[in-house]
């Protein structure tokens, strides 16, 4: 079983990427944040501003169809329960994103995110 990151190149075009920065440029914008409840601010792994899509986005299905390919494709067989909202990360020239897992330890909820498509 491969858990190695599979990269999708030129799956949205130029001009849907620009309707989606357009589009999530009118949703209020956030300060990221960690942990199940979004309770926890970690600045040294991410910093930026964040904006999220609601559960009826219409590019969560497009999405939900990219993670389901890897999981078949990359045979992680993953038991896929659910998905959260879009979130549209935007950085300025001193903010980063630095490596790190999606569980939720923080929490202290048996949870943890699966499948990521950034």
């Amino acid at each position: 079983m491969s858990h190695l990151p599979l990269w999708y190149l030129g799956k949205i075009d130029g001009d849907t990427c620009d309707q989606i920065i357009a589009e999530m440029s009118g949703i209020e914008v956030r300060e990221a944040t960690m942990g199940a409840d979004g309770a926890e601010k970690h600045i040294a792994t991410r910093d930026t501003k964040v904006r999220f899509g609601g559960p009826d986005y219409w590019l969560n299905d497009k999405f939900e169809s990219f993670a389901t390919h890897a999981n078949m494709e990359c045979q992680w067989y993953y038991h896929i329960t659910g998905r959260e909202n879009i979130q549209f990360a935007e950085y300025g020239p001193e903010q980063h994103y630095a490596w790190h897992t999606d569980t939720f330890a923080l929490a202290g909820k048996p949870t943890d995110r699966k499948i990521t498509i950034v």
